[in-house]
C-alpha cells in the first residue's frame, strides 16, 4: 500500500471562502490553530480512553472546521479519524492520530 500525498492547503478555495482576503484567511487559520490546541488532547484522550464516540465527535468537528478554510491535509485525517470513530477501531484510530499531530 502507498502512501498519498496530501495537499496541506487548497489556497485557491481557501481565498475563494475568504474573498481573496488574505489577512481574513491568516485571521481564521490562526484562530482554527488556537481551537485545534485545544481539541488534540481531547482527541488524544478519548483515543487512549477508547471513547469512540468523544473521538468521532472532535474528529467531524476538526474535519468541517478545517475543511471550510481549505486544510486539506487536516481535513482528510480527520475525516479518517472520524470515519473509525464511526466504526469503533479504536486500534487503527491511534496510528492515524499520529498523524494528525503532525499536519
Amino acid at each position: 500500500m502507498t502512501e498519498e500525498k496530501l495537499a496541506v492547503v487548497d489556497m485557491e478555495f481557501a481565498m475563494a471562502q475568504c474573498m481573496d482576503d488574505k489577512e481574513f484567511l491568516r485571521e481564521l487559520i490562526d484562530e482554527m490553530l488556537l481551537d485545534e490546541d485545544k481539541k488534540l488532547p481531547e482527541l488524544q484522550r478519548a483515543i487512549k480512553e477508547d471513547d469512540h464516540k468523544e473521538l468521532q465527535s472532535i474528529a467531524h468537528y476538526i474535519k468541517g472546521a478545517a475543511a471550510n478554510i481549505g486544510l486539506k491535509a487536516l481535513s482528510d485525517i480527520s475525516t479518517k479519524l472520524d470515519a473509525l470513530g464511526k466504526e469503533l477501531k479504536a486500534d487503527k484510530t491511534e496510528r492515524v492520530s499520529v498523524s494528525l499531530s503532525n499536519a
